[in-house]
């Protein structure tokens, strides 16, 4: 039970973020990777923050190798599969006709031209 708690927010954060964009309509993709990443980079802090909390440890030094290899694998292994899964989202959900007005600033193509107007 504590691993689907620990994992889920390697699928959750991508998918949120993206339907975030999708709501508001934002037009740089790329930030969606960058919150992303930020979230899921300081996600093990905040984790092992928040067991220390709930569960303090005996008092004395303790090993912080099992938490440093979950950041290291957090860095090395999850962080990339996370971004993967942002792209896949983005590809699948943010995809489509855009409703964003582009302005043309060329004199020779009014909107207002039409073919007929020509004869």
């Amino acid at each position: 039970m504590r691993a689907i708690l620990v994992f889920t927010p390697y699928i959750l954060v991508p998918l949120l973020v993206t339907l975030l964009f999708r709501r508001f309509r934002f037009s740089w993709k790329g930030l969606t990777y960058l919150i992303t990443a930020s979230i899921i980079f300081f996600f093990p802090f905040g984790l092992f923050w928040l067991d220390d909390y709930l569960n303090p440890p005996p008092p004395g030094p303790r090993c912080g190798n099992p938490q440093m290899g979950f950041v290291f694998g957090n860095i090395i292994i999850l962080l990339p599969v996370t971004l993967l899964l942002q792209f896949l989202f983005n590809k699948a959900l943010l995809t489509g006709k855009s409703k964003t007005v582009q302005i043309n600033s060329s004199k020779d193509e009014s909107p207002l031209k039409s073919e007929d107007n020509d004869k």
